[in-house]
């Protein structure tokens, strides 16, 4: 299990374990952000790689609810270049960094 009590955008309740990504690697996302807070009874993680202006490799992966404001999934890393993560919930509301995407640097 990941500690929650820090990370890069930890702000923002967005942590990914391990922070570094690495293509063939899996990760861990764990999601306690705004549309958790505001009763999202889903939450999808949609994901790209490369340059954060350019994403390659784009899917949508549904989160799992563990807790009343949390939410994880994990991610196998199947592309080299950064790691790309906006979330979205069921009702089609957007959390992405107020434009700027969750980004995750690669090895």
């Amino acid at each position: 299990m990941m500690q929650m009590n820090g990370g890069k955008y930890a702000q923002y309740g967005v942590y990914c374990n391990p922070e570094v990504v690495e293509k063939g690697k899996v990760v861990n996302l764990t999601y306690e952000g705004i549309l958790a807070q505001h009763g999202a009874d889903r939450v999808f993680a949609c994901i790209g790689y490369g340059p954060n202006n350019r994403w390659s490799d784009v899917s949508l992966i549904e989160m799992r609810k563990v807790g009343p404001q949390k939410f994880e999934g994990q991610v196998a890393i199947t592309s080299k270049g950064n790691l790309n993560v906006a979330f979205k919930d069921s009702a089609d509301h957007w959390d992405n960094n107020n434009g700027q995407n969750y980004v995750f640097a690669s090895k």
